[in-house]
């Protein structure tokens, strides 16, 4: 019996054993969690956000320059068809159509009223025409 009773207190003393080993992983296991976490956090703030902000900086600087270049691009080619209209030569349907879209988006990306200026003043004198009024009222009929 005293054998009986020293192999149950050897296996309660093994019992103990891994359960304090359990116990002391599951510790280290959250003590790591957590510091992980704060690492995290102070890399976020330190390093992360910096380089996040400098990109959304950045792309908004290129958004703006991109609009600076398309405004450009509209108001040349614009410019270049108002003087081909002013100058008699023939303007296809197509192109006419084409201008007036592209008329309608340099206004929205704020161009200047030069081009306005000038539109309006060939429209007067009855050079170029709105094509798509005529397929509107079309259309609505």
């Amino acid at each position: 019996m005293g054998e009986f009773m020293q192999d149950i207190s050897n296996i309660n003393v093994l019992i103990g054993f891994f359960s304090g080993l359990l116990g002391l992983l599951i510790s280290i296991v959250g003590l790591a969690k957590y510091i992980l976490k704060k690492v995290n956090q102070v890399l976020e703030q330190k390093v992360k956000q910096p380089i996040l902000d400098e990109v959304k900086k950045n792309g908004e600087e290129y958004k703006e320059e991109l609009n600076k270049h398309i405004i450009q691009d509209y108001k040349t080619y614009l410019v270049d068809f108002l003087t081909q209209a002013e100058n008699g030569q023939t303007i296809a349907k197509n192109q006419m159509k084409n201008a007036y879209d592209m008329k309608e988006e340099y206004n929205n990306r704020d161009g200047d009223s030069y081009v306005d200026d000038k539109w309006d003043e060939l429209e007067e004198k009855g050079i170029i025409r709105d094509l798509r009024k005529k397929e509107r009222k079309k259309n609505n009929e």
